[in-house]
């Protein structure tokens, strides 16, 4: 099992395993792109992907993570990937966009304007308003503050499904293009308050019921407005993000009337071309490039760089997404899904209490333990404010364990590699 929580991120834990090779980090430093070395898991075709462009990531209520890859789309349960195809009822086509509404359905939009629907059981193709996408890929999907679905598409405008919930032969749907959007639109953002915006070739636009001109350009004071717009995101601090094609990245803080220009190539990358603008838990920015990788900006406004020269697999980022747990999913054109795992480590081997240093899968479960599987069965470590300790776990003593996973229930499931898969409910 190579997904781990990243608050285990502080730690480490080196094995010696022929067959896998776990690493857990955490606490992030702040260090030059030539000096540090950052750490990420990488999952592609050989892990058992069918395809390596990872187009977008999300994470589903019940912790399910749905990958759209250029052939169809991936579910990963954090252990194996399980792929779908139109020969299993998805629309033709890679999937460019996914999302989750109200009802736990979950959305998919395709390169050649299809849009599928997965109802917990089978997927279904939604053939309702095909004919005002014609073949126009669906580029995003939003589902918004009144659980209505909006469709971007690069050349039919944007489709806004008034009623997903309902059966698919009683779909209501609106469709906005022409004179009051222009038809080439690349994505969609919401801010704080639930206002939506939506970028286009043009530039960016919000979307407003009240008034009668319902796309109003986003003008943001001092962005030049000659180059395309990319992305474009509204913070928690109300500041906003707007990334350019081969332009580089700009943020307005509307509280100082400032805006500044983060040029990526002077920084130490070797494209300005913003692909895509994401803000984590702690309030970093990540902007993904389509040439050289990631950079972050902490709340301070110091950047962390990430490329192939320090460790990110990935030089094309699509999407980034973080999830419950705290990782950071990365979906890359040609390297598969990344998944970041900070830095600076400390390590944990056999005479620090583990029942092996081969460790195989880790689990910080939800009453704040973490469980490390080996090759001989499974080391549990707690902690408290006298300290930290270390002790076997009374199963499964001598399996070699696969995965471990705690569903929302608290049991833990606990794969091996010779007896199957057991259950643990007890805390503790």
């Amino acid at each position: 099992m190579r997904m781990v929580p990243s608050s285990l991120c502080r730690k480490t834990i080196r094995m010696q395993s022929p067959r896998r090779y776990l690493l857990l980090f955490v606490g992030l430093c702040s260090l030059s792109l030539c000096g540090q070395q950052y750490y990420f898991d990488q999952f592609s075709v050989s892990d058992g992907l069918a395809q390596s462009t990872v187009h977008k990531i999300i994470q589903d209520r019940n912790d399910l993570y749905w990958l759209g890859t250029s052939v169809g789309v991936a579910s990963f349960n954090g252990v194996q990937f399980v792929n779908y195809s139109s020969t299993d009822g998805l629309a033709e086509g890679g999937v460019r966009a996914i999302c989750e509404d109200r009802s736990g359905k979950i959305w998919f939009g395709h390169k050649e304007g299809g849009i599928s629907v997965f109802d917990g059981s089978s997927f279904i193709e939604v053939n309702s308003f095909r004919e005002s996408i014609d073949q126009s890929t669906i580029s995003s999907i939003l589902l918004d503050k009144d659980g209505q679905l909006w469709f971007t598409t690069v050349g039919a405008g944007i489709i806004k499904l008034i009623n997903p919930e309902a059966p698919p032969d009683q779909y209501q749907f609106e469709h906005f293009s022409g004179n009051e959007l222009s038809n080439e639109v690349f994505g969609h953002f919401q801010d704080q308050e639930g206002r939506i915006y939506f970028v286009t070739d043009l530039g960016a636009v919000q979307y407003s019921d009240s008034d009668s001109s319902r796309f109003k350009p986003l003008l943001v004071h001092g962005v030049p407005s000659y180059g395309q717009t990319t992305a474009v995101l509204i913070d928690s601090r109300d500041r906003t993000w707007v990334g350019k094609f081969h332009g580089g990245l700009y943020r307005y803080n509307p509280r100082l009337d400032s805006t500044e220009m983060y040029d990526l190539v002077k920084a130490g990358l070797k494209s300005n071309w913003i692909s895509t603008l994401f803000e984590d838990k702690e309030g970093n920015i990540w902007a993904g490039t389509f040439e050289d990788g990631v950079v972050r900006i902490s709340p301070e406004n110091k950047l962390d760089l990430f490329s192939e020269r320090n460790g990110f697999p990935g030089m094309k980022v699509w999407s980034m997404m973080q999830d419950r747990e705290g990782n950071l999913l990365i979906g890359t054109n040609d390297n598969g899904l990344c998944v970041y795992k900070g830095d600076d480590f400390i390590s944990y081997y056999k005479e620090d209490g583990l029942i092996n240093s081969q460790v195989t899968a880790i689990l910080e479960r939800a009453n704040g333990t973490y469980w490390f599987g080996t090759s001989e069965g499974i080391s549990i470590l707690s902690r408290s404010s006298a300290g930290e300790s270390m002790r076997d776990f009374h199963m499964l003593h001598g399996e070699e364990i696969e995965f471990l996973k705690e569903d929302r229930q608290g049991t833990v499931w606990i794969g091996t590699f010779d007896m199957g898969v057991s259950s643990y409910s007890r805390t503790g």
